[in-house]
């Protein structure tokens, strides 16, 4: 919908826990929870039993007895209920309701509809905005505010994260704090009946105390207001999203697939690059590339230097790098030289730069300094195993005092565990990311390189069209509805060109022919050899191959530069359909020219729609 009252589920002057008790229902957690958070604003209890106080708090029986509205009404009481408390709240002038409580999609009211219905009927009237149900609640840290059942609070940080499951979320609430990471906001939408990822996410882009944003995905519901959402966010602060429900063993509601497409998910993952977004794979990834993003400068380029005391460690990082489609970046001879002179012995010069393992802390501190010089280099990479010379957090130091007022990024990868875990503690102090692998470290950089990738895609503004003149446009409509009323659900060849060239789209020229008998007409030679498809009916309609492992190219022959190699093909083409395609009749074939070279390739393309994010 919009951004409208959403200011009372995350800055709420007062609160109202409906369902409140001094007991551990969901509605005591809750209320103990905001008590606990040292929740500043005016906060009241409701329970039918009548009591004065629970937990301290002022409470009533019911919400018609409240001296005024409250900005935030927390409902956690039973499905049934749900759908009078929302008219009720709504008549007083309550601008926002959090729906805890789960399951009123799974229960009917007494027109047997879902209750979810019903609940969005009783809002209908007032206005008032709902978030849930089903919805672990709103973290909000910074303005003391714990309107969750969660087991325990969030730190307070700069990265807020909008999820869909309640669960999930209550895992990542406990893993952050054991990494130490903080959030402005955490909430999970649960079953949308009002407020949507779209909305939080217009609401969070206008946040200063927000630097980035986490999304956990499950399905889109409205895909024009998500992508807008996002591409707005992405222009001022980082978005990452994970997106669940790869294939429909894990999808809750089955997402149908576009034809064409094995699965939706390369969608998904098209829209968020488009969008300037950042997708991961895992929970894992989400919070190493938090780590990365937030604690580095964004990338001037892509270019990384590898720095190590061993070449195997920094073979390993070479490797991943490149594998990943990463740059290994050049350095000056000037760098080459200086290195290979103030270098321990046996170190190696290049990139990886080996300092060998009589490197000690010094040296490391040498090595950066020259590639902080180095124009070729925008990012460096150090890589440490234990060593005599000198225990971890020395190494560490060194690293952190060459790079005070270094140019470039820089990221480490302090390998092992007993002995070097004094060192990462002070790279951790120093806000340098570092990463118990290279393979990881070089992850984490991708993070970035993709990142960057994706900002420019963002900033793209597509090249101007060469619109079809009215008249073209019009021509074109009516071959297709003439097409449609002879019958016809597909369009020949020569018909698919006439109309991509109406609209500005180039083809490859070609010749089609009706009847096999007149190949005699079409002039091949070595100078010019041919390539011949077959049409025939089930091969006008898109992705027909599709299904079949392998057989997108066996309808044509190529590289034919005689007559005789025509009347050939002919034959057996017309074998291969009768074989594979035997209810399909044959319509024609199509002629072109062979193209080799560079700048020429074959390429196929398909046009399709998917159900949520429109033409593919």
């Amino acid at each position: 919908m919009s951004t409208r009252n959403l200011e009372a589920f995350f800055q709420p002057k007062s609160i109202t826990v409906i369902g409140a008790s001094e007991k551990p229902t969901l509605g005591g957690v809750v209320l103990r929870n905001l008590i606990e958070s040292g929740y500043d604003g005016h906060l009241t209890a409701i329970n039918n039993r009548g009591y004065e106080t629970v937990n301290g708090v002022p409470c009533h029986a019911e919400v018609g007895k409240l001296a005024s509205p409250p900005d935030l009404a927390i409902l956690c009481t039973p499905p049934t209920t749900i759908p009078r408390l929302v008219r009720q709240l709504g008549r007083r002038g309550t601008p926002a309701a959090l729906i805890l409580m789960g399951g009123l999609a799974a229960t009917l009211s007494k027109s047997q509809r879902p209750l979810t219905e019903s609940v969005h009927a009783a809002a209908r009237p007032s206005g008032i905005r709902l978030l849930g149900p089903n919805s672990l609640g709103i973290l909000a840290p910074r303005h003391k505010l714990f309107a969750s059942y969660a087991h325990m609070n969030v730190l307070p940080g700069e990265v807020a994260y909008v999820g869909e499951s309640a669960v999930l979320g209550s895992a990542l609430i406990d893993w952050a704090s054991g990494r130490g990471i903080g959030f402005s906001h955490f909430l999970t939408l649960g079953d949308v009946i009002d407020v949507d990822m779209a909305d939080v996410i217009d609401y969070l882009a206008s946040d200063p105390n927000t630097r980035a944003i986490l999304l956990h995905i499950e399905h889109v519901r409205d895909a024009r207001r998500f992508i807008a959402s996002v591409r707005a966010a992405s222009r001022g602060k980082l978005v990452l999203a994970i997106k669940s429900g790869h294939g429909p063993q894990t999808q809750r509601p089955v997402e149908l697939v576009a034809p064409g497409l094995p699965n939706g998910d390369a969608v998904y993952s098209a829209v968020l690059r488009r969008a300037g977004a950042l997708r991961v794979n895992s929970t894992d990834e989400l919070f190493d590339a938090l780590e990365t993003l937030t604690r580095m400068r964004t990338l001037r380029g892509e270019r990384l230097a590898i720095v190590c005391n061993g070449f195997g460690p920094g073979a390993v990082a070479a490797d991943a790098l490149l594998a990943q489609g990463g740059q290994l970046a050049q350095l000056s001879e000037e760098t080459l030289g200086s290195f290979t002179t103030d270098m321990p012995l046996f170190a190696r010069a290049g990139n990886p730069a080996d300092l060998g393992v009589l490197a000690a802390p010094n040296h490391y501190a040498r090595a950066l300094e020259l590639l902080s010089r180095d124009p070729g280099v925008d990012a460096a990479l150090v890589v440490h195993a234990p060593s005599r010379q000198g225990d971890a957090a020395s190494f560490a130091r060194a690293v952190v005092e060459a790079t005070a007022d270094s140019r470039f990024n820089l990221l480490t990868s302090w390998m092992g565990q007993a002995s070097v875990l004094p060192g990462r503690q002070v790279l951790d102090a120093a806000g340098i990311p570092t990463y118990e692998t290279p393979d990881k470290a070089v992850q984490a950089f991708m993070h970035m390189v993709r990142h960057r990738r994706n900002q420019m895609h963002l900033r793209e503004t597509p090249a101007e069209a060469k619109l079809a003149h009215p008249d073209q446009r019009k021509a074109a409509r009516k071959k297709v509805h003439k097409v449609l009323r002879s019958g016809r659900d597909y369009l020949l060849p020569g018909e698919l060109r006439q109309l991509l060239s109406a609209y500005g789209i180039p083809t490859a020229k070609a010749t089609d022919i009706a009847r096999a008998n007149q190949v005699d007409g079409l002039k091949a030679s070595p100078q010019q050899p041919l390539a011949l498809r077959i049409v025939h009916e089930e091969h006008c309609h898109p992705f027909v191959y599709e299904a079949r492992t392998r057989s997108r190219w066996r309808g044509v022959r190529f590289d034919l530069s005689s007559e005789e190699e025509l009347h050939q093909a002919v034959v057996q083409l017309q074998d291969w359909v009768t074989d594979h395609f035997p209810d399909s009749r044959v319509l024609g074939y199509t002629a072109q020219p062979m193209r080799r070279g560079r700048g020429s390739i074959q390429v196929s393309v398909g046009f399709t729609r998917d159900a949520v994010f429109g033409p593919l």
